[in-house]
């Protein structure tokens, strides 16, 4: 579960926190105006030193190459740690499976995350 320091440093590099309690398409489309939209889920375990330099990095490279993030807000990539393992969503995925079947290190799945990008 990420604590309330957490969330204030991951929204200081430019990661939402994506609600545990539904979706709030209308505060993930107000973000997505501020900065690219990328979101960790609020269940998430906290990332570590290295993950969060690579999330960071992620958001300045595309703040960088002037896109965002595919569509602001509707097409937002949320990312979930679950015991040490990464995993990734879209907003916009509403059929099963909700999550990207593979899991593993940040490191092992961020080659499809920035294929998806």
């Amino acid at each position: 579960m990420l604590t309330e320091q957490m969330i204030a440093r991951l929204e200081t590099i430019g990661v939402s926190v994506f609600p545990e309690d539904g979706l709030h398409v209308d505060v993930m489309i107000l973000q997505a105006e501020a900065r690219p939209t990328l979101a960790l889920y609020g269940e998430s375990e906290e990332p570590n030193e290295d993950e969060l330099r690579w999330l960071e990095s992620l958001v300045q490279r595309n703040a960088a190459s002037g896109t965002r993030f595919k569509i602001p807000a509707f097409d937002t990539v949320i990312l979930y740690k679950k015991d040490n393992h990464w995993t990734w969503r879209r907003l916009t995925w509403t059929k099963h499976p909700l999550w990207y079947s593979r899991v593993g290190t940040l490191q092992e799945i961020r080659g499809a995350i920035l294929e998806s990008l």
